[in-house]
Formats: C-alpha cells, sequence, structure tokens
C-alpha cells in the first residue's frame, strides 16, 4: 500500500506538523448531523463543510500525526460528555481531526481542511474516496452515490484496519494524548442548550 507524507496546517499558520508514512486508502466525506453541529459550533463552517454538509476525512493513526509547531494552539471540544474527542486549532478554529476517547485506539481522522500533500494533489496521495456517509442528513445536493449510514463493506474494512494498528502500537505517540493515558487538552463540552440550538439550525438546513 502506497506511504503518503502529507503536511499539517491550520488555516492561520500557526499550528504547523507532518503526517508521515500514513497508507493510503481511507477518505471518506461524512454528513452526519454531529459533524455538521461541529463545524457550526467551530465558525465558519462553509469553509469546513462542502454544499452538502460533508466533511472530508482521511482516517489514519495517531503515532503518524507530529506537531512541530503551535501545539500550545491544539484545542479539544465534545459534542456531549460521552462524545468522540474533536480536535482543533484554537488560533483560527481549523477542524484538526477526531480521535476515539481512548489514547489505546489507534485512531485518527484528519480533517482534510487542515491537509496538502507534499508531493501533488491531495486526493492523489490519500487514495480514491471510499464512500460517502449520513446521505440523509444532506443539507444540499450531494454529488455522486451516498449511503443513508456506514455501509457493512466499509466497516468491514475500517474495523480489521483498526485493531491491527491498535495491537502493533500505532496509537502512540499521540499529539492527541500524553504518556500516562490521558486526553493532552481538557475538552470544552458543549451544553445540551448550546447543542440542541446548533443541530436545530442544521436540521432547517436540510434538504427536503
Amino acid at each position: 500500500m502506497p506511504m503518503s507524507t502529507l503536511s499539517l496546517t491550520c488555516s492561520c499558520g500557526q499550528l504547523r506538523g507532518r503526517v508521515e508514512n500514513a497508507p493510503a486508502g481511507d477518505y471518506m466525506v461524512c454528513m452526519c448531523e454531529d459533524c455538521q453541529t461541529y463545524a457550526h459550533w467551530l465558525g465558519n463552517a462553509e469553509n469546513w463543510l462542502d454544499e452538502a454538509g460533508g466533511s472530508a476525512v482521511f482516517q489514519t493513526y495517531p503515532a503518524a500525526v507530529n506537531i512541530e509547531a503551535g501545539e500550545n494552539h491544539l484545542a479539544c471540544a465534545q459534542l456531549s460528555p460521552s462524545g468522540p474527542y474533536r480536535w482543533y486549532a484554537s488560533c483560527c478554529r481549523t477542524p484538526i481531526g477526531n480521535t476515539m476517547r481512548s489514547r489505546r485506539a489507534a485512531f485518527v481522522g484528519l480533517s482534510h481542511s487542515c491537509l496538502q500533500s507534499e508531493t501533488g494533489e491531495l486526493t492523489e496521495a490519500i487514495g480514491p474516496l471510499r464512500g460517502k456517509l449520513f446521505g440523509s442528513h444532506a443539507v444540499g445536493p450531494i454529488t455522486g452515490k451516498a449511503h443513508a449510514k456506514v455501509p457493512i463493506s466499509l466497516m468491514l474494512r475500517i474495523f480489521p484496519k483498526l485493531a491491527k494498528d491498535t495491537l502493533i502500537g500505532r496509537a502512540k505517540p499521540s499529539p492527541f494524548f500524553d504518556a500516562s493515558g490521558d486526553v493532552s487538552r481538557t475538552p470544552t463540552v458543549l451544553t445540551k442548550e448550546e447543542r440542541q440550538g446548533l443541530l436545530q439550525d442544521v436540521r432547517a438546513r436540510r434538504v427536503a
């Protein structure tokens, strides 16, 4: 499987790093309500979402991610206390990626908004689009085929790879968790009222 080296940069350039030796092939677009809600919480959602409300994500493992400058700007949020960790640059509120709440899981879904290929087009470096998910939550026209949820075929690809990467230790080192296994930043947890208000705005935009 081809390996890629990507630049990771927030919009204002204060947070910078690289994604090294990441295997290509786990690129997808998610249109779920949570991802849209998060983009609207960050602000400037039109910069982070496509016209259908989709977030383009490249899934890899945390050990591939190295923050080289501006690590103090790395921040964390949760839509609810039980939700995944959602990472962003506090300087300009650029989405960086999502992780599970356990350091043991060798998984991070990096936002296309912060990635660039060092050798050419980003889509060439990270591999083909594997699917557009949660098309029923779209807020605009969808280009190409979209799945209503996450298809079984995609789960059968993701979970064995996640299990393998976890077993061989690709969950660490990680900029998202410290050496003791605790999350490296105290998450900002949205209140129920904040989340519901943003969710109502997302649903009001939904395609009939």
